[in-house]
């Protein structure tokens, strides 16, 4: 058998009730212990009842209809029906709860769960009484399963906390927080797309590149962006983006010619109207097995060296004479497809040296 502390409502102003009516007026609070009414209890519209930090109004199976302002800094326990009625107006302040089977809200009745509060409920109803407005504000935590959230036409629901429900949407919503469950209907809780993962690594020759999105509005596409220094980038792809939704959604691309050495990838997210948004970037450090991924010929040379299959910045390719004297402002190099052409036919026939990234090679110029 349960045991309750014994429940103390204070009238304001007036005396102390020893026991929880069935319905009362005026200003009351439950300052301590649990509050156990034996029936239903109705709050009417002409004074507040706040539930102290210490307290607990504890319904057991019976149900709670307010028709006034309520602020909860304690706890609220109903395995029956909460109705959020005419003009009612539910505070549950930071570190105050609700724990319900059934909650509804209707008659221009609103409940405010502010940052810290949480409330919990198996299934709940905004808006059952067209045509007044109702609102549920979530700056707090508000999980509603396994019944579900259902927002009708004159429903409102806003916020920047975290909501938990499957939602079925057919009234209008401000909320920017975070949300997880599966939309219907309106669905004006998909929010703009909510990068949840990206990461780079190499794969044999090629680096690639994943990401998740938990949420996407009107999304058109992603460019992929590839950086030496961390601040240039240019696109080096694109993927299609998936529109809306409000599921998990997965991408990978792979980069074929990636750069030596440290470089940095980032994201670039397209709405279909133009608006973007870029992410934080990811750094990688690749390294080729050099010798192995690119070749120079022909050798001997005359006109033209060929340096195929070579990946990283031109600018770490560097001639010299046997001096050790760098004389690569003496050639023309240029980049074709993926090729790099050394054109020394303007140098005296001797022996050169090459120097490309970590390697040296001997060219023999006739």
């Amino acid at each position: 058998m349960r045991t309750f502390l014994s429940s103390i409502f204070i009238l304001f102003s007036t005396f102390a009730l020893t026991q929880c009516p069935p319905s009362y007026t005026g200003n009351q609070s439950v300052t301590t212990g649990t509050c156990q009414p034996g029936t239903a209890v109705t709050k009417l519209d002409d004074g507040t009842l706040t539930i102290d930090a210490d307290a607990i109004l504890d319904m057991e199976a019976n149900n709670l209809t307010l028709r006034g302002p309520v602020v909860i800094y304690g706890e609220i326990i109903i395995t029956g029906n909460l109705i959020i009625g005419i003009n009612a107006v539910v505070t549950v302040a930071s570190g105050g709860s609700i724990s319900a089977g059934y909650i509804e809200t209707g008659g221009n009745g609103s409940l405010d769960i502010q940052s810290g509060a949480v409330v919990t409920a198996t299934a709940f109803l905004n808006d059952f009484a067209g045509p007044a407005t109702n609102s549920v504000n979530i700056d707090g935590t508000l999980t509603v399963s396994p019944g579900g959230f259902t927002n009708n036409g004159d429903g409102e629901i806003s916020g920047n906390g975290t909501f938990n429900a499957d939602v079925t949407d057919n009234g209008t919503s401000n909320f920017s927080g975070t949300y997880n469950g599966t939309c219907t209907g309106n669905c004006p809780l998909v929010l703009p797309v909510k990068l949840v993962d990206f990461s780079a690594q190499q794969n044999n020759d090629e680096v690639e590149l994943a990401w998740s999105t938990a949420t996407e509005l009107n999304n058109d596409f992603f460019s992929v962006e590839r950086s030496q220094n961390g601040r240039d980038f240019i696109v080096i792809g694109a993927l299609a983006g998936g529109g809306t939704t409000n599921k998990i959604s997965n991408y990978s691309f792979l980069d074929p010619t990636p750069l030596s050495g440290t470089s940095y990838y980032r994201l670039k997210q397209t709405d279909y109207d133009g608006q973007y948004e870029y992410f934080d970037a990811k750094s990688i450090t690749f390294d080729h097995a050099f010798g192995e991924n690119f070749s120079v010929y022909p050798n001997p040379v005359f006109e033209t060296v060929i340096v195929a299959g070579y990946r990283d910045d031109i600018s770490n390719i560097k001639l010299m004479n046997l001096n050790g004297k760098v004389i690569t402002n003496l050639v023309e190099i240029k980049v074709e497809d993926d090729r790099i052409l050394i054109n020394i036919r303007n140098m005296a026939s001797g022996i050169y040296i090459l120097q490309i990234g970590m390697e040296s090679h001997k060219i023999i110029k006739e």
